[in-house]
């Protein structure tokens, strides 16, 4: 919302992506994420159990933690768009690029086929 966009606009700046970019396979992105989110969940439960933290301090721990994760992903959003501008086309890129093309050309030689085919 802050870039005038609707926030259900789809975009490459999530978790997941950064992480993408960032090199990390499927099931490493998975595990990365899964161990935070259950060290996240698990002391927000213990919190006030285990530490007697109140609830008002337990919200004002989650929001400081988000403001630290937004912060976090629009910095490697930015680090990850300006060394992409920097680099060439990565192999996977490319082999698209030329798959692609190879598509078109297909394209192409079978619509001139049937043009050929139509003229008397």
């Amino acid at each position: 919302m802050s870039k005038g966009r609707s926030p259900f606009y789809p975009d490459r700046e999530h978790l997941h992506h950064i992480l993408a970019l960032a090199g990390y396979k499927v099931n490493q992105k998975l595990i990365i994420i899964v161990v935070f989110a259950v060290f996240f969940s698990g002391a927000s439960i213990m919190a006030p159990v285990l530490l007697g933290v109140s609830e008002q301090m337990s919200f004002i721990s989650f929001l400081c933690l988000f403001a630290v994760y937004y912060w976090c992903t629009n910095k490697a959003c930015q680090t990850q768009k300006s060394s992409t501008i920097q680099k060439p086309c990565a192999e996977s890129e490319i082999e698209q690029i030329e798959k692609l093309e190879h598509v078109q050309l297909s394209f192409l030689d079978l619509k001139s086929a049937k043009s050929l085919s139509r003229e008397p």
